[in-house]
């Protein structure tokens, strides 16, 4: 289900929401499902993007190889991927989600894929960019899977007791969580926002040890959905899909969690679907549309919110920021160590005072006084 904001105002002064009335649906379907153009002093779509990438215009399947791209931002003039072609991607070092921002229009009939991988036997899958790969199956002990919502490991034992029975120690895999909760007893974290800032992907499933009286079966989890980002001040248009789905586990029962998609555009149309899904109990992943105008008749698999908010990506520093600033009296350091054996401040075994300060660009400063006791 699609969420409308209801409070765009939290995150931008010039945030606006665009709600769907029946006057706005009767003349979009008047006008072909085309997108109105906004009207001068309204908020605008800019994307950033300098255009120094070119336009991409695939004509058959592609892997990116975003070693090239080391923050995975690419600046497009257009972005064109027929029917029929898949793109998809090779993360970089830093496994960054795949960020488009382009200079025209993005019309995607194909596919884009930043999709979990499976597990393969016993190795955990790889995730999408941006994502978290899933736990491998490892003799004694599996691993948990990785990200912040990661399943953690499981493990079954069957041991003999006396001649014809046998007891059993079993924990089951974690499911891998992001927008939504995967299958774990105790359930792994909810992370992230409805907002999609910071852009990130899904987390993987746990490896899974199985020992039946010695024999011993390992499985890998699914890795997490990746996160993609598609930015264009005039349309995009999706008559294809957006893959941000988690991976399998081995046996069916530990999936990555779905990734993470956001589309800010000035129009967003077509007929497509956007899947960020989890798989095999894995939890759903978080989409993100800032149209300005939406006629987008298609689907969408994950935790789904819509509205507009036009920051793409947040400057360095924008946003709430969190510093100590004195304890009992002491000023800190600007730089601290943060090594023990050298503490960058020393405080008198006494009652004192420490004050927070937490700063925003709307120059709103919180006070927040601790008291501090010590024995």
């Amino acid at each position: 289900m699609a969420v409308l904001d209801s409070n765009p105002g939290l995150v931008s002064r010039q945030a606006r929401e665009f709600p769907k009335t029946m006057n706005s649906s009767i003349l979009s379907l008047l006008l072909g499902c085309a997108c109105l153009v906004p009207a001068p002093g309204n908020a605008q779509v800019n994307s950033g993007s300098d255009g120094h990438d070119g336009a991409f215009n695939p004509t058959q399947s592609v892997e990116i190889d975003m070693a090239d791209h080391p923050d995975g931002i690419y600046h497009l003039t257009t972005v064109t991927v027929p029917a029929g072609v898949t793109v998809t991607f090779k993360p970089n070092a830093k496994n960054t989600p795949v960020v488009w921002l382009a200079q025209g229009d993005c019309v995607i009939d194909g596919t884009v894929d930043v999709a979990g991988k499976d597990a393969v036997g016993a190795v955990g899958g790889n995730a999408g960019p941006g994502g978290w790969r899933g736990g491998s199956g490892v003799n004694p002990n599996a691993q948990a899977g990785e990200g912040p919502g990661g399943g953690h490991s499981g493990t079954t034992i069957y041991v003999r007791s006396g001649y014809s029975g046998w007891y059993q120690i079993d924990q089951a895999p974690g499911a891998g969580s992001y927008g939504t909760a995967g299958y774990s007893a105790p359930p792994e974290k909810i992370y992230g926002n409805p907002y999609v800032l910071p852009l990130m992907g899904g987390s993987g499933a746990g490896g899974y040890y199985y020992n039946f009286i010695g024999d011993v079966s390992l499985f890998g989890g699914g890795g997490g959905g990746g996160a993609v980002l598609i930015a264009s001040p005039g349309s995009v248009v999706l008559n294809g899909s957006i893959n941000a789905f988690g991976g399998n586990e081995g046996r069916g029962i530990g999936g990555g969690s779905g990734g993470g998609v956001r589309i800010v555009t000035s129009c967003f149309r077509g007929s497509g679907k956007i899947d960020a899904n989890g798989r095999a109990a894995g939890g759903a992943g978080r989409i993100r549309i800032d149209a300005m105008q939406s006629t987008f008749g298609g689907t969408f698999g994950g935790s789904v919110t819509q509205g507009f908010q036009p920051i793409i990506i947040p400057a360095a520093g924008q946003g709430v920021q969190l510093s100590i600033a004195s304890i009992a009296g002491t000023a800190i350091s600007q730089s601290p160590s943060g090594v023990l054996v050298n503490p960058d401040v020393i405080i008198p075994a006494q009652q004192g005072a420490g004050q927070i300060y937490s700063r925003s660009d709307d120059f709103l400063v919180l006070r927040i006084f601790l008291l501090l006791w010590y024995m």
